[in-house]
């Protein structure tokens, strides 16, 4: 009797350590497909860059498969930027919103990333952006 107590107890400890050593894929972790595409400027004229002016321009729409956003300011004039969907809806302006200086590369990776973006221009010339989708 004493062996089959023995025995379970091994048993168990040998399938708790298979438990932590055998990783779980993230897209089990996060209850989402995993990612393999990139999509780019899906707003822009034939996937070109978007182009942020005096006046606020949507950069890329809501899309709850994301995995990750990317915005990246492509010129050397900062912008601000800022969730126009979502739980905390902003309209971005010279007080409001994410500022990213000229030539950085902002990353979304949250849910925040599943939301629409829209951006403004914070210098005294228009801005361009590229925007990255990573998509299941």
């Amino acid at each position: 009797m004493r062996r089959y107590g023995l025995l379970a107890w091994v048993l168990g400890v040998l399938v708790c350590l298979w438990l932590w050593w055998v990783p779980v894929p993230a897209s089990a972790q996060e209850g989402q497909a995993p990612c393999h595409d990139m999509r780019l400027n899906a707003k822009g004229a034939a996937g070109a860059s978007i182009a942020v002016s005096t006046a606020v321009v949507g950069v890329v729409d809501a899309n709850p498969s994301r995995c990750r956003l990317t915005i990246a300011n492509e010129t050397a004039n900062p912008i601000k930027c800022a969730e126009s969907t979502g739980k905390y809806i902003l309209v971005p302006s010279a007080t409001v919103g994410l500022f990213i200086p000229g030539n950085t590369v902002l990353v979304i990776p949250s849910q925040a990333g599943q939301q629409a973006w829209s951006c403004i221009r914070q210098g005294g010339t228009d801005s361009a952006v590229s925007v990255g989708e990573d998509l299941p």
